[in-house]
Parts: structure tokens; sequence; C-alpha cells
């Protein structure tokens, strides 16, 4: 069987939060103490979530983001990209990432991979 995949650009359409999506992030690294930087990209199941480095509060920059009524003012916010089994299994209250949302290139919906699992039932 075979699945497709539609990825989206977060500037046609913003992500969902709180929803296990697939994301592509870009970022970048270097090897050499910053002489020169390696772009690099990164396919991670994962959940946005609505808590920010910059909340002075939880949620209150997802407040403002919510109430901005600009089209394209997701990049101007950042929010926790967490993997997903973090997020679902060892989620104890306290969100903490090293990817946050102005890092992603593209998105999609996670696929239906129930038929892959089929055989690999406990």
């Amino acid at each position: 069987m075979k699945t497709e995949i539609e990825w989206i650009s977060p500037k046609d359409k913003i992500p969902p939060f709180g929803t296990q999506i697939l994301v592509m992030l870009g970022g970048q690294g270097s090897t050499d103490f910053a002489k020169t930087w390696e772009r690099y990209v990164r396919i991670v199941n994962v959940v946005i979530d609505k808590t920010s480095p910059n909340d002075e509060r939880p949620g209150d920059v997802y407040q403002d983001f919510a109430d901005d009524d600009r089209d394209g003012c997701f990049d101007d916010y950042q929010f926790y990209v967490v993997d997903y089994d973090k997020y679902r299994f060892e989620n104890d209250g306290h969100i903490e990432s090293d990817w946050f949302s102005d890092a992603i290139v593209q998105w999609a919906m996670m696929p239906d991979l129930s038929f892959a699992m089929e055989d690999k039932k406990p």
C-alpha cells in the first residue's frame, strides 16, 4: 500500500496546534567552530505546543498569536515543537524542546500508517 504525503508551507496554511503532524525542520550546523555552516533538514513526527519560550505566563504568546489578524503572521511567533512520543507519553506538564515553530519549512498531516503496523502488534 502506498501512502501519499502532501507537504504544505506554513506560509500557505498554519499547521495545527496540539495535533500529531509531520514537519520538515530546517537547521544549520558547524563542525569547525562556526567558521562554516551547513544547512540540513530533519523530518519528524511532532506536536506544536501552545507554549512559547517567550511566555511570561503559559500560553500568553499563543493568545497574542490568536488575536493577531495579519496574514502570514505565524513566522513572527515561536512555539515549542515537541517530538510526538515525548509529548504523548513523557509529558509531565513541562514542555521543552530544541526546536521551535519558526524552523518549520513544510508540514503534513500524519498519514495513516496502521497498515504498516499490522504485523508488529505485541
